[in-house]
């Protein structure tokens, strides 16, 4: 499994950390992982998506090629990222999370982001 680490600078002061999971088998485009990514918006507002490429669809958010919403209300930071295997339970996971209320998805990102630093202590 290789593990890859970017930095991702989402406005002028906040910056993310991103990893990428990678093993031989979904090297290639046939077996490309799914990520499910949540953004926070300059309204606090939170906007859940899906990608392969998380880094370039947070670009296309920023500059207003994204979803209508984020065109309105521009992202400045992503808030969490979940990998899936493939592009159904991506879905299914952003309609899941889609239905959480404001409240229930920020305790998501907060726990998530909470998860993490445990398993790196």
């Amino acid at each position: 499994m290789i593990l890859e680490k970017k930095l991702l600078k989402t406005s002028q002061t906040h910056y993310n950390i991103l990893y990428n999971y990678y093993n031989e088998d979904n090297m290639n485009n046939s077996n490309k992982k799914w990520y499910v990514y949540i953004l926070r918006c300059e309204n606090n507002s939170l906007y859940t998506g899906i990608t392969t490429d998380v880094t370039k669809r947070f670009q296309q958010h920023i500059s207003g090629k994204g979803a209508k919403y984020t065109k309105i209300y521009k992202p400045t930071k992503i808030e969490v990222v979940f990998i899936k295997e493939n592009r159904s339970e991506a879905s299914k996971e952003e309609i899941r999370i889609k239905k959480l209320t404001k409240l229930e998805k920020e305790r998501l990102c907060k726990n998530t982001f909470n998860d993490i630093l445990k398993t790196n202590n």
